[in-house]
Order: C-alpha cells, then sequence, then structure tokens
C-alpha cells in the first residue's frame, strides 16, 4: 500500500494495512455511476474468491464526507474540503465492517459537493483509486485490497453545486449542542485538560529541547522547522484552552450525522467544527503512558491540529511507523507527527527522550486532591515557559486571601514543596522563582 497520494491517507484512515493484498487472490472492482448533477453511486464488487470484511469507517463505503474519490479539472486535482476522520483500529468492533462475499456488491452514494468545492464549474473527472482495509475474525486490520475505478466525466453548473454545498452543511444547531453536559461535559473537560498539557510540554520541546527528538518526528531540527512545530503546539493549547473567541467549535453530539461505527471523532476544517463521536466518550481511554496509544487528550490534538486556524493538517498515514517513513515536509503538515510529539516529551518516552526533563505536578494543597494539573519541562533552565494556559485558572483563582500557597510534586511520589502564587497572576510563563524552586525538588 502506498502511502504518498493515496485516499486512505488522505481521509485519516487510521487503520493502515500490513500488507498490498489481505489474501492471496482477493480483488476489488469500482465501478462509479453518475445519478444526477454531482450525485455518485460507486458499486464495490468482490471479484476474488474469498470472503472480504471490509472497512466502511472512513472508507468509500462510509458515510461520512471523507475523500472517497479523486477529482481533476484540467488534470489539477481539486482540493478536499470534507471531514477528516479519526478511527483507531484496537477500537474497531464488528460494525466497522461490511462483510462481502466473493462475487458479491455493496452500493455507496455520495453526493460531491459535501467533498469539494465546485463552485467554479465546467468539467470535472472523478476516479476512485486506493485500497481499502479488510478485517479478520476478531476485527484487528490484516491487509488491504486495491482498487482502481472507471473515469467518470462530470460537468457541473456551478451556481448549482454552491448551492448544493450550502445545503448540505446547513445543520440547524442548537444552542446547547456545544454545552457538552452530564457525562460527556465531565469527560471533555478532563480531556481538554490533558490536551492543554500535552501541546504546552510540546511547545516547550519544540522551542528549545533536544534536536534528537526533532529529528524523530519531524526529520529537520532547524530553528525554521522548530518555530513551525512551536506554533501549531500554540494554537492547539488555544483550541483546548477555548482561546480562539468562538472560532474553533468543539461538539460532544453528531451534530453532522456523520458519526459512523467506529469513528471516534471528524473535523471539518471549513467549520471549523470538531465533533466526538459516542466511541470516544465510550472506548478511548482518558489518558495513556504508552507513546504510541492514544488517549482522549491526544484525539483532541490531532483534531485541533487539522483545524485551519492551528495548521490545517492532513493524515499521511495512519501511527508511529507513517510518521518514521513519511518526508520532513509532509511529517509538518501530518497530524500524528504531532500526536505522538507531544506524547513522547510528556510521557518521557521517545528515543530522543532528554534526560534533563520531568513532569511536576502542583496541586492547590498538599493533599493533591483537585485543582491539580501536570506540567513537563526542563526546570531550572532559564526561559523554561511551558505553564498551560489555564494553570492560572486551575491555581489561583481561589476565594479568601490575595495570596494562596498551592503545591508542586515532582513525579512520582516526591516531595512537595509549597510555592506562593498570587491570585490572578498571570501563569502562561513559569515564575523565576517557581522555576528555581521547583528544579530543587528531590525524591
Amino acid at each position: 500500500m502506498k502511502l504518498a497520494l493515496s485516499l486512505a491517507v488522505l481521509t485519516a484512515l487510521a487503520v493502515a494495512a500490513t500488507g498490498d493484498d489481505a489474501r492471496n487472490g482477493s480483488k476489488l472492482k469500482v465501478e462509479l455511476k453518475l445519478l444526477g448533477h454531482t450525485e455518485v453511486k460507486a458499486i464495490v464488487t468482490n471479484t476474488g474468491t474469498e470472503t472480504l470484511r471490509l472497512l466502511k469507517t472512513g472508507t468509500i463505503l462510509s458515510n461520512a464526507p471523507v475523500e472517497k474519490v479523486q477529482v481533476t479539472c484540467n488534470d489539477t486535482r481539486v482540493a478536499f474540503k470534507g471531514a477528516w476522520v479519526r478511527v483507531m483500529k484496537e477500537y474497531l468492533d464488528a460494525s466497522a465492517f461490511e462483510t462481502l462475499d466473493a462475487g458479491k456488491s455493496v452500493e455507496s452514494v455520495f453526493d460531491l459537493c459535501r467533498m469539494f468545492d465546485l463552485a467554479k464549474g465546467g468539467q470535472y473527472t472523478v476516479q476512485a483509486k486506493d485500497s481499502i482495509s479488510v478485517g479478520g475474525a476478531d476485527n484487528k486490520i490484516i491487509g488491504s485490497v486495491q482498487y482502481s475505478s472507471n473515469l467518470l466525466q462530470v460537468h457541473v453548473d456551478g451556481a448549482l453545486a454552491a448551492q448544493s454545498r450550502t445545503l448540505a452543511y446547513s445543520v440547524k444547531k442548537r444552542a446547547d449542542d456545544k454545552e457538552c453536559t452530564g457525562d460527556k461535559g465531565n469527560v471533555m473537560t478532563k480531556a481538554l485538560q490533558r490536551c492543554r498539557e500535552l501541546a504546552s510540554a510540546a511547545e516547550y520541546e519544540a522551542d528549545q529541547g533536544q534536536d534528537a527528538r526533532m529529528e524523530e518526528y519531524y526529520k529537520q531540527s532547524s530553528r525554521e522547522a522548530r518555530d513551525a512545530v512551536r506554533d501549531v503546539f500554540r494554537g492547539v493549547e488555544k483550541v483546548c484552552s477555548n482561546r480562539f473567541d468562538g472560532k474553533a467549535h468543539i461538539y460532544c453530539q453528531d451534530v453532522h450525522k456523520d458519526c459512523d461505527d467506529g469513528t471516534v471523532a471528524l473535523t471539518y476544517p471549513h467549520l471549523s467544527d470538531m465533533v466526538f463521536c459516542d466511541a470516544f466518550f465510550k472506548l478511548i481511554p482518558a489518558s495513556s503512558d504508552d507513546c504510541h496509544a492514544g488517549d482522549q487528550g491526544s484525539v483532541l490534538v490531532h483534531e485541533a491540529t487539522h483545524l485551519r486556524e492551528v495548521k490545517g493538517t492532513g493524515d499521511y498515514g495512519y501511527g508511529y511507523d507513517s510518521v518514521r517513513q513519511n518526508s520532513a515536509q509532509t511529517n509538518l503538515n501530518h497530524a500524528d507527527a504531532y500526536t505522538y510529539f507531544s506524547k513522547s516529551f510528556y510521557e518521557k518516552c521517545s528515543d530522543g527522550g532528554d534526560p534533563g526533563s520531568y513532569k511536576v505536578r502542583v496541586c492547590r494543597d498538599g493533599s493533591r486532591q483537585g485543582g491539580c494539573i501536570s506540567v513537563r519541562g526542563k526546570f531550572g533552565v532559564c526561559g523554561m515557559s511551558n505553564m498551560p494556559f489555564d494553570f492560572n485558572r486551575t491555581a489561583s483563582s481561589l476565594e479568601g486571601s490575595p495570596q494562596k500557597n498551592c503545591t508542586a510534586f515532582q513525579e512520582p511520589n516526591c516531595q512537595g514543596k509549597t510555592l506562593k502564587i498570587n491570585q490572578g497572576q498571570q501563569m502562561d510563563v513559569v515564575p523565576n522563582g517557581w522555576n528555581d524552586q521547583i528544579s530543587s525538588l528531590v525524591c
């Protein structure tokens, strides 16, 4: 399976196959037919000799507006403007697959206007050319099957296409759709905090950390590359701190009705919408110490990088292996490169680990009960500045006297040290006195 241009890559398939064909003799035929204006039907036929369990989520069989086809105009590829879908292969169940016996077909109908802006109008060429992941009896991905469809010529009325696209995304959202109340609200609050912690640590590491980690994840460590990566994490932290003045929207409800079985989250960059599906709340752990395993905080980091306000990343493969295989330029635009970079430093588990860095948990009091936030950094170093944006609210927005104590603990199980913070004190940057005191913590 070639990663460079495959649509499975470009739709955040997140379940990369382990080989070119799931089984010997397996074949897949895809035929495209035009049903009307920009509505297309894909007929997927198993022309092999064995039954296939084809992944639906994030593929040509999905209901979501992922990049199911390539569209060109005058030999120029039309930019994809649909949804990036987050799927996590370790949490797939039977509902995420379509069982297709030998000789049988399954159909998928979709509107090109949900995936592409065709308002320019004119003549377009459409083709489905990709590979689709195949699951085994235990719902684990065992490989993939490649396909290449016929070329479909479509003449588009630009005005009608623009109207269709507007209607496709004109879902009337209730005012409370973004509130994330109840149990989902509690989960999202914690996930946003972990996202901020991951992004904050990664921002510091990108700015002034070891070259080895930058080389591992981005294959370059120049000042220009560091600044670019740092700025992305700064944007992620703003999203997870709700500091984009309402320009980035987080939904705990399936407002666009695109959460297929197996979908964890979807991001619609053109709408600045991040939608978190039921699987995010029911299946994904709140946190994970495994460097390359997903958790709710790292899912938020991943999705936030897709936003145009942050970076507008794509998905050029899935997992740590894709990060290692991609080019330097690709990884600067690859969501998983940012996901794994942030976890590698925060969990201190990368090949390029910095022995001088460690994690500190700062709490409102010595009981470690509530009001705590974790920070990773190389404390005692001049200019260390990766304090999460919301630390001010977490540690200092307390009623009572204008000066409060809080306690810092070097993790795990280390001696606490009482620190002073003024109520409302700006904490985007670690104060010099704190920096020195934290660096003196001993186990």
